[in-house]
C-alpha cells in the first residue's frame, strides 16, 4: 500500500509503498504518463513519504534506517541507521538532514552523511519535524526546539492533551503551531485545538 504523499521534482513522482511481505518500495513515474522511470525494494516497509532534493531521494524506513537514493536511477548513494523504528519522513535544510525515530530526534550532516547528533525529545505518537531557520522543531509530549548544527535543545514546552503535539509543527516568524488532541476520558471523542508558542 502507498505511504505517504508524493514527491514530485522534474516532472517525476517519487512515492513509497510497503509490500505484504513487509519491505519497501520506492518508485519514480513520470508524471505525464505515468510510465516506469525505475522501481526499488528494500528489505523494510516504508510508512513515511520521500524527500527529493538536489538529486537524491530520501527515505526513512520503518527498522530505521534512512536511504539516501540517485533520483535518476534508483541506485543507493548511502544508508545510515538514525534508530530503531521510524515512519516520518526526514526534514531538510541546507547541508543538514533532520529525522525522527521513536523519542529521538537525529542530525545527519549531509556533506558527509554521517550522524551528528541525537537529542531525546520525550514521546511522540504521530508526529512529524519541521525546520525553520536554524531549528528543528518536532512536537509530541514536549514540544522541542533543536539547533540544527549542534543538537542543542534551544527551548523545550510542554504540549496538554493524551498524546501530546500530533504532526509537524508549522513555525511562520517567531510561532510554532501545533495540532493537539485532548480528551477528559479514554474513550471520549478528541477535541482538537491547536496551540501556539512564541
Amino acid at each position: 500500500s502507498l505511504r505517504g504523499a508524493p514527491a514530485i521534482v522534474d516532472g517525476v513522482a517519487f512515492v513509497t509503498a510497503t509490500a505484504a511481505s513487509e519491505s519497501g518500495v520506492v518508485a519514480a513515474r513520470a508524471v505525464e504518463d505515468g510510465s516506469e522511470v525505475w522501481t526499488r525494494t528494500v528489505d523494510a516497509g516504508i510508512q513515511a513519504a520521500p524527500v527529493v532534493r538536489d538529486g537524491t531521494v530520501y527515505v526513512q524506513a520503518n527498522d530505521g534506517r534512512l536511504f539516501a537514493l540517485d533520483a535518476a536511477t534508483g541506485e543507493e548513494s548511502w544508508s545510515t541507521r538514525l534508530g530503531e523504528r521510524g515512519a516520518t519522513p526526514p526534514a531538510l535544510t541546507g547541508d543538514w538532514l533532520v529525522g525522527l525515530v521513536e523519542n529521538t530526534l537525529v542530525g545527519i550532516d549531509l556533506s558527509s552523511g554521517e550522524r551528528a547528533w541525537a537529542v531525546d525529545i520525550g514521546y511522540t505518537l504521530i508526529n512529524g519535524v519541521s525546520v525553520a531557520g536554524d531549528r528543528a522543531y518536532v512536537g509530541g509530549s514536549r514540544l522541542t526546539a533543536v539547533d540544527i548544527k549542534s543538537g542543542e535543545t534551544a527551548w523545550v514546552e510542554d504540549v496538554p492533551g493524551q498524546g501530546g503535539g500530533f504532526g509537524a509543527p508549522i513555525v511562520v516568524g517567531n510561532t510554532a503551531f501545533v495540532g493537539v488532541c485532548i480528551k477528559e476520558e479514554a474513550n471520549d471523542p478528541y477535541d482538537d485545538f491547536i496551540y501556539a508558542y512564541s
